[in-house]
Order: C-alpha cells, then sequence, then structure tokens
C-alpha cells in the first residue's frame, strides 16, 4: 500500500472537487472529512474545534489518523439503529478496502493545520488546495460561511504558532465586526502559517483553484503526476468563474482585502497587481 493522501486547504477553495476527480481511481478509499466536528469520527469520538491543531488533542488526532490508515472504523455498535447501520456499512466497506489494498485518500479543509503533522508522523501526502484571497472571501460572504476565532484561541499550544495573528482574532471575538475582516483574516492565518513555519507542511502538492478551472486537464494530470495515481476519465470543469468576486464585491472591499491579505499573498504570489 502507497502513502496515504490529504487533500486540504481553506474551505471554498475545490478540496471537495479535487478529492472527488483523485476518488474515481479504484485503487484510493475515499473518506469525507474525519476531523470535522459535525461528522462522527473515528473513534466516534467529536473532534472539539472547528480546524483543530495537532498538539492540543493530539491523542485524539493520532488515534483519529491510526484508524485511518489502516482503513479501520472503531465506532461503536451501541446506540440509535441508524447510527449502528451506518457504522456496520462503514466497517464493511473498510474491510473489502483493506481486502483490495486500497490507499487511504482523506479530503478534509478543517484538517488544514493537521497537514505538517500527519505528513512527518504518518507519511501523508500533502495536496494543499489554494485560492485568491478575495475569490475565498466573497465564496464565503456568498454563502454566510463565517468562523469564530475562538476555536482557534481555545488552542494555546496551537495558538504558539499562530501568534502573529493573535491580536487580530481576539478582536473578533463574539463576531465582533464586519464578516468580511474576518474571513478575509481567516485566509491570511491560514495560508500565512501553511508558507513556512512550524504548521508548513514540508512538501505539498500546491493545486490553484484558478488554474485547475482555467485548464482542468493540465491542473489534474500534473497532480496525477505528482502523486503516481492514475485518475481515469475527463475532469468535471468546475464551472464557477474564477473572477466572478469582482462583481460581487465593491471596490472598498477589494480594497480591504487586498491590502490586509498583502503580506500572506504575497507568498502565494497573489500580491502582483495583476492578480486584482
Amino acid at each position: 500500500m502507497t502513502a496515504p493522501i490529504l487533500v486540504t486547504g481553506a474551505i471554498r477553495t475545490g478540496t471537495t472537487w479535487v478529492g472527488e476527480v483523485l476518488a474515481r481511481n479504484p485503487e484510493l478509499e475515499y473518506v469525507w472529512e474525519p476531523y470535522n466536528p459535525l461528522v462522527r469520527a473515528w473513534p466516534h469520538a467529536l473532534v472539539p474545534h472547528f480546524m483543530t491543531g495537532p498538539y492540543d488533542a493530539q491523542p485524539l488526532v493520532d488515534d483519529i489518523a491510526t484508524s485511518l490508515v489502516e482503513l479501520r472504523s472503531r465506532g461503536r455498535l451501541v446506540g440509535h439503529p441508524e447510527s449502528i447501520t451506518r457504522e456496520l456499512r462503514r466497517r464493511c466497506r473498510f474491510a473489502a478496502a483493506r481486502r483490495a489494498k486500497r490507499t487511504l485518500l482523506v479530503k478534509d479543509p478543517l484538517a488544514v493545520f493537521l497537514a505538517r503533522h500527519l505528513e512527518e508522523r504518518f507519511g501523508f501526502r500533502i495536496v494543499l488546495c489554494v485560492r485568491h484571497p478575495a475569490g475565498f472571501v466573497a465564496s464565503c460572504l456568498r454563502l454566510g460561511w463565517d468562523y469564530d476565532f475562538e476555536n482557534l484561541l481555545a488552542q494555546p499550544q496551537l495558538m504558539q504558532r499562530l501568534a502573529p495573528w493573535r491580536g487580530e482574532m481576539e478582536a473578533t471575538v463574539g463576531r465582533s465586526g464586519p464578516m468580511l475582516h474576518r474571513v478575509t483574516l481567516l485566509w491570511r492565518v491560514i495560508y500565512g502559517a501553511l508558507a513556512d513555519g512550524a504548521l508548513a507542511p514540508a512538501a505539498p502538492y500546491v493545486i490553484r483553484y484558478e488554474e485547475a478551472v482555467a485548464d482542468p486537464a493540465v491542473a489534474f494530470g500534473d497532480l496525477a503526476a505528482g502523486l503516481d495515481v492514475q485518475i481515469p476519465g475527463e475532469p468535471v470543469v468546475d464551472v464557477t468563474r474564477t473572477d466572478a468576486w469582482r462583481a460581487q464585491l465593491s471596490s472598498e472591499e477589494i480594497a480591504y482585502i487586498r491590502s490586509s491579505s498583502e503580506p500572506e499573498a504575497a507568498r502565494w504570489d497573489y500580491a502582483d497587481a495583476a492578480a486584482w
């Protein structure tokens, strides 16, 4: 069995699209968001935070990862009949995957701060999805997907690695201020931390949303080559216009996103005037 794969990045950056395209390969066993607090994870314990870090909840993080890599579900067979049925189906699916010697493929944007840890401790190959900060912000605003930074502030060891943004996070407690500012800060924290430092994966395969939409055959062909996997068929194009944010956001909003995210955006080649 080859090394497991984690597809991650911020929400609204194409992680689902990339994960589902890779999941066409019958040699990969696709698992959807095991580190999402709203999903019953392995071993049937709720993950404590949206974007749990690898330090403050390490026993749980590692227990889930161990179960996943082994393609075993340790969920309980007690409780509501519907939950028991789902668990039995999961166990049967994993048993079939083990017999077929499939490789684990996890799609989980909420594991973005776990990428480095899972890479180092469990040998995950990291596929990191990146999107223009204004495109990300516009998508979150359109869907009403806000973020409570209390999730990060409640993790003291993780916050040691996110110290440059602590003051700005603390100012948002209770969802204080415009949502525009919070989701812009979320992009900055994620991609600022993943550019370098203790949370940055050592050898990620970076796939840019804009490039993948513009030429999916090339983008996914390069991804398949980089991971040394086959992707059957042609990738379905995400029809979202990558520059739709220009019409969705006001000039003032764009100016705010550009000026506030410039230090982090520069690390991912989004600070150039041509990108705006």
